[in-house]
């Protein structure tokens, strides 16, 4: 019962950040403080892709949710762009991933 509680929990916070920013952020960790990777929820609605962050390893949860929230505004700002440089944190570029990676998150 408590992780059904859980669930509903996370799954109102998710759709709260939806509603309030039009996307969620995912951050995945393999345990600890480091971030290995992170992917967005909802962001699909507006310019019909997900974006994930792969080997975000180097990055801090917080760089790695600016990350994320700047590349948006950059790709709705120029959407035939594909790299994008966030101040402080590298250059991005946008690649589409492995049909396998798509599924594993769809599940």
């Amino acid at each position: 019962m408590a992780q059904n509680n859980q669930r509903e929990r996370a799954l109102e916070v998710i759709r709260e950040n939806i509603a309030r920013s039009g996307h969620h952020t995912y951050v995945v960790s393999a345990g600890g403080q480091t971030p290995r990777f992170a992917y967005t929820i909802g962001v699909s609605e507006s310019i019909g892709v997900e974006l994930i962050l792969a080997g975000a390893i180097f990055h801090m949860k917080d760089d790695v949710v600016t990350i994320i929230n700047e590349t948006l505004a950059k790709m709705k700002a120029q959407p035939d762009c594909e790299v994008f440089e966030v101040d402080g944190q590298g250059s991005f570029t946008l690649r589409e991933v492995h049909s396998s990676w798509a599924q594993e998150l769809k599940a």
